[in-house]
């Protein structure tokens, strides 16, 4: 490099001196030539070192980074120590933490031996881990103690005799998990157990000598050999129905789904069967999961879904299943249905029309004008109506009208005649001679109390159907055989031929009581009762002893009803004075009215006189009024001298 600089100073200048050549080729004279010294105008200054890439920054450097440099690069370290730059933690002097497969201090040594006595460790007790597949040393912290070679390990002791985990103290069947009764295995024997490495505990058949509750070292496994104690742990994969907990996860061999009923398939140990219809599996897309005897039924999927053995086709239980289902939901009925598509049907359809009650099926008897086809064939029992009146006799018929109100059918068997379109019960008597509402009596006015042929009602227009005797109606007295339509009026007080009147003779017009006819030999059959020989039916004051106290039985007149007649109105007959004033008679009491009441014709008594002039009287004024001297106008008189 020197003597091509020389050349191509020789050639482009004059001629230069050795000492000022070296001068040019290194100007701060400490010995390093320009082109490799880092600053040639200061001789403390050398050529470029080589420094080391630290990209993780923990100040130490990776040996396969080098970098040449004048100054330390910013990511680079002077030394070269660091044995994973990617990791900040891991470089000289860092703590180091065993068995996770990190030389963290760059030591060198093996991160599975903390002991230093060449055999590794883990953090697993000594058993293989991903970090320490070589660990092999039960007691890493020991350098004394380390696998022996050739040692026999003696399991349920408490000790690792052969310091090989894979050996364990509690796992006698090698098949890497401990007895699941370790702790209490090492205990009985008096001794103290070891720490069961994590995940490798609850084997429940690890040892011949001391089996689990439930285990038989005699079970027969599903390849028909005997059930050896490395068969089963908790890796084992599980086969049901042979008695054995294989995964030892505590399950019901026989109750694979976990719904807490065994099989009905597999018998148990004890060849008992369980009730569990679908242990596995699934059925028309329902996990055996949730089918079991607590399950909720939901009929017409075809599924037993609660295992009780009914048909999910007939929910009522009476043997004949439903008449038709929507298989796919498609709107319209099917008679059959093929759920899990395999080309053979699953549901075929019945004659059952109602399968939420068990009355009704094909098989059941119909029973009659109940409006429930009972036999699912379309038709009803009904009572026929033959007469049309809408009521039923005891003749039945089919009708495809359940409700048999369709014309010629009636759903109650209330005709007491079913010829006759008036009778039926509850149909209204009419006036025909016949129980038209069947209540097994007539009318009572269709009846001939008295046997004179007629009735008192009005025989009906379609004629009289009933006793041949009655030939007529409108009876107007139903209990007098005399009175009749075609009767003969006599004197009785009966309408007699049912006319509306009686004869003359036999009315009592006046009130009387009296009637001028004489009285039928029958006697009086009227209302009121009355007595014959009026002489005059128009004066109700005149009839036969009316003057009793003149004549008991005389057809007098007395007009006041006092019992006396007036000799002037009755052909000298008579004692009244006055038979205008009931108060007026012979022998009369008298009494404060102005008159002489006995008749006597004598003067009034004292206190009847207006002595004084006052036209006031001293007695006390009758109830019946004043009907003497005009003049007066009142009694109690308290001083008839004096006005």
């Amino acid at each position: 490099m020197r003597n091509i600089l020389l050349m191509g100073l020789l050639t482009g200048c004059g001629f230069i001196s050795e000492d000022r050549l070296d001068l040019r080729l290194d100007s701060d004279q400490d010995g390093i030539g320009v082109d490799e010294d880092c600053d040639s105008s200061d001789p403390t200054i050398g050529p470029k070192q080589t420094f080391y890439g630290d990209v993780d920054g923990d100040g130490f450097g990776d040996v396969n980074a080098p970098i040449e440099a004048c100054f330390l690069p910013e990511d680079a370290a002077e030394n070269a120590l660091d044995c994973d730059d990617s990791d900040a933690s891991v470089h000289p002097g860092a703590d180091d933490e065993w068995y996770d497969g990190v030389d963290s201090d760059c030591d060198g040594e093996s991160d599975c031996d903390k002991d230093g006595d060449g055999f590794d460790g883990s953090d697993d007790n000594g058993l293989p881990t991903d970090a320490c597949p070589n660990a092999t040393d039960c007691n890493d912290e020991d350098p004394d103690v380390m696998p022996v070679e050739g040692a026999t390990e003696i399991y349920f002791n408490g000790e690792d005799d052969d310091c090989n985990v894979a050996t364990g103290d509690g796992d006698s069947d090698g098949d890497g998990f401990w007895h699941v009764d370790y702790e209490a295995i090492v205990a009985s024997n008096g001794l103290e157990a070891l720490d069961i490495p994590e995940g490798k505990g609850g084997d429940c058949y690890d040892s011949v000598a001391d089996s689990a509750d439930g285990f038989d070292p005699q079970v027969i496994n599903g390849d028909g050999g005997v059930l050896e104690p490395q068969d089963v742990n908790p890796d084992a994969t599980e086969t049901y129905y042979d008695g054995v907990d294989a995964n030892c996860d505590g399950l019901n061999d026989f109750d694979q789904d976990g719904d807490g009923f065994a099989s009905s398939e597999f018998p148990n140990r004890n060849g008992d069967f369980g009730t569990d219809c679908l242990d596995a599996g699934e059925l028309y897309g329902m996990l055996a999961g949730d089918i079991s005897p607590d399950a909720v039924e939901v009929f017409y999927d075809g599924v037993d879904a609660n295992c009780d053995g009914w048909n999910d086709f007939d929910q009522d239980g009476d043997g004949d299943l439903i008449s038709g289902y929507d298989c796919d939901g498609d709107g319209t009925t099917d008679t059959s249905c093929d759920f899990d598509n395999d080309g053979v049907a699953d549901f075929t359809a019945g004659l059952d029309c109602n399968d939420e009650d068990s009355s009704v099926s094909s098989f059941q008897d119909e029973g009659i004008a109940d409006g429930i086809d009972q036999n699912c064939d379309g038709f009803e029992l009904c009572f026929l109506d033959q007469d049309g009146d809408g009521a039923g006799g005891d003749d039945e018929g089919y009708s495809s009208d359940l409700t048999c109100i369709a014309s010629g059918f009636a759903n109650s068997a209330t005709d007491c005649d079913d010829d006759d379109i008036t009778v039926f019960t509850g149909a209204a008597e009419i006036c025909d001679g016949l129980d038209n509402s069947c209540d097994g009596a007539l009318g009572t006015l269709e009846i001939d109390t008295d046997g004179d042929g007629y009735v008192a009602c009005t025989i009906d227009a379609n004629g009289w159907d009933g006793d041949v005797l009655v030939v007529g109606g409108d009876d107007c007295v139903e209990g007098d055989d005399t009175t009749s339509p075609v009767g003969v009026e006599v004197v009785d007080g009966v309408d007699n031929d049912c006319d509306g009147s009686l004869l003359a003779d036999e009315a009592d017009a006046d009130g009387d009581g009296f009637i001028s006819g004489i009285i039928d030999a029958n006697g009086w059959s009227g209302q009121n009762s009355v007595q014959e020989g009026d002489c005059d039916d128009n004066d109700a004051m005149r009839y036969p002893g009316a003057a009793v106290n003149d004549d008991p039985t005389a057809c007098l007149l007395d007009a006041d009803g006092d019992g006396h007649a007036d000799p002037a109105l009755n052909g000298g007959v008579g004692t009244d004075c006055d038979d205008a004033n009931e108060n007026m008679y012979p022998n009369a009491p008298e009494i404060c009215d102005g008159v002489v009441n006995d008749c006597s014709g004598l003067i009034l008594s004292l206190d009847e006189t207006d002595n004084d002039g006052d036209d006031f009287v001293e007695c006390t004024i009758d109830s019946s009024g004043w009907v003497g001297d005009q003049l007066i106008v009142g009694g109690d008189d308290c001083d008839d001298a004096n006005i």
